[in-house]
């Protein structure tokens, strides 16, 4: 169950990183929206969505591995499907890879690991306690 929420970023991130950048006559909503986005705000979304995206793989690790180790590991998979995703839509029509990129979702995977060492720990506790019976 809680692999779900990485899951749902794996494939958010994937869709947002190869939709056409055309906005075309016959586009759909979503690739005018990310036509039209502001540079800056993809910028931001990068590092927001890659902080999020390497909590969410720390969790998913399971907490038989050391918050060190999960922290690690979380980090070189948001860090290499970040890079994936970048070198992936240099064939995407109206797309290209950005090295700026590669390091802005770097940073916001150094920010998602920083953030589960401050309180990855009290996240695992609530995950695991047990739903209190109601009544």
């Amino acid at each position: 169950m809680h692999h779900l929420p990485t899951l749902a970023l794996l494939f958010a991130i994937s869709v947002l990183s190869l939709t056409p950048d055309s906005a075309a006559p016959g586009d759909s909503a979503f690739e005018w929206l990310v036509h039209f986005t502001p540079t800056v705000a993809q910028k931001l979304l990068h590092v927001a969505v890659y902080a999020t995206f390497t909590m969410a793989l720390w969790v998913s690790l399971g907490s038989h591995r050391s918050t060190k180790a999960r922290s690690w590991l979380a980090l070189a998979i948001a860090v290499g499907f970040g890079a994936l995703m970048e070198w992936l839509q240099t064939a995407v029509p109206g797309r290209f890879g950005s090295i700026v990129d590669v390091l802005l979702n770097g940073v916001g995977a150094l920010l998602g690991v920083a953030v589960v060492w401050r309180f990855g720990d009290t996240w695992l506790r609530r995950l695991r306690k047990p739903a209190k019976p109601s009544g």
